[in-house]
């Protein structure tokens, strides 16, 4: 008897996984339970130490420190930042203002 599962039995059912805001207690992601696109927009972190360090203040969390470290995957979502620091290209793009 042959007991091993193959991948289609063990999760028949494909979840799209996607990004997920760093901000303490922000739970927007870019799928919802059903799978489907949110309408929220992410920024990484910035690869500057100084304004990263910046960031994690904002979102009260700490690199390195109780279990958060910021990767190259590390998001915050549209939500967190001001409307004027924030310009939509006419192509759907989103960009933060310069410095930030």
């Amino acid at each position: 008897m042959d007991e091993s599962l193959s991948a289609e039995e063990i999760s028949p059912v494909r979840v799209k996984r996607g990004k997920y805001c760093a901000a303490f207690g922000c739970n927007n992601s870019a799928y919802d339970a059903n799978g489907s696109r949110t309408s929220h927009h992410f920024f990484e972190f910035p690869k500057d130490a100084q304004r990263r360090n910046r960031w994690c203040t904002l979102i009260k969390q700490r690199h390195r420190q109780d279990g958060f470290v910021v990767s190259s995957s590390t998001v915050l979502c549209h939500e967190h930042f001001r409307a004027e620091d924030i310009s939509k290209k006419l192509c759907g793009r989103w960009d933060l203002r310069k410095g930030l």
